[in-house]
């Protein structure tokens, strides 16, 4: 059973969330553990061409509760596209365990793609055990993203004041530019203690495979996996890519639960 919800960020704001319970008979997962699902930018929970389309349900079939939520400026969140931020983005994500810990959540999964996936590796929390990340296709080269996004377009001194700029019919914001321009993640990003699978094709344009050594040298222990994907382009969106991820993804989280 789904449901949508709202979180509250401050008095102005919300975040919208799809709210799943898994059917607790058909595992052994208990309540106290949640699966936050965490979409890329531009996009939403329930993109197109969304892999979450097929594996949520996939999850809940198998018992676990899942959180979906659209960050701020996406989906039916408060604000607009050109307000996102990855600053923006880490407050909805702490907005969400904190709405966890009311429903004594305890533990807690990230699946997270895209622009987004980084971002849970920067979470830990005292009251909650994050038992591990899956990682898919991330963007880990921030520089090179930008180029990839602005691809060619230079930003005039009228983009700045007005605050945005449009690719591809979205609004993406000069504040989001200007950081992925300035961020670092191999500065940023802690030693990664939990479990990591990371997904990833080796033609991606957008997330070079090389730039996986940024995670690679960042975990602390042996539960690293990678599944690469030799004519996988980003997304990975053959359906026999997409198959081989839900049952990989499957059986590394039912590994550590």
């Amino acid at each position: 059973m789904s449901e949508t919800i709202k979180i509250k960020i401050n008095d102005d704001q919300h975040i919208s969330a799809a709210f799943a319970h898994g059917d607790a008979t058909l595992t052994p997962v208990t309540d106290d553990t949640l699966i936050i699902v965490l979409h890329s930018f531009p996009g939403s929970n329930n993109g197109t061409e969304n892999i979450y389309k097929l594996l949520i349900p996939s999850l809940i079939d198998k018992g676990y509760q899942c959180l979906a939520p659209n960050f701020r400026g996406c989906g039916d969140s408060s604000g607009y596209s050109a307000e996102f931020t990855l600053q923006s983005a880490k407050e909805d994500i702490q907005a969400c365990i904190d709405w966890a810990k009311t429903k004594d959540i305890t533990r807690i999964i990230f699946i997270a793609e895209g622009l987004s996936a980084h971002l849970p590796l920067l979470f830990k929390d005292e009251e909650i055990c994050i038992l591990c990340n899956v990682v898919l296709w991330p963007c880990l080269d921030l520089q090179h993203v930008v180029n990839v996004l602005l691809n060619g377009i230079t930003i005039t001194e009228s983009d700045t004041k007005k605050g945005y700029i449009i690719v591809s019919g979205t609004q993406i914001g000069v504040p989001l530019i200007n950081e992925l321009k300035t961020s670092v993640l191999a500065q940023q990003l802690p030693p990664l203690d939990a479990p990591l699978l990371i997904m990833q094709g080796e033609k991606d344009k957008i997330s070079p495979y090389d730039n996986l050594d940024i995670l690679r040298n960042l975990v602390t222990n042996r539960r690293l996996e990678i599944t690469s994907f030799q004519d996988g382009e980003h997304g990975l969106p053959q359906k026999s890519q997409r198959e081989s991820m839900l049952y990989q993804i499957h059986q590394f989280i039912a590994k550590y639960t």
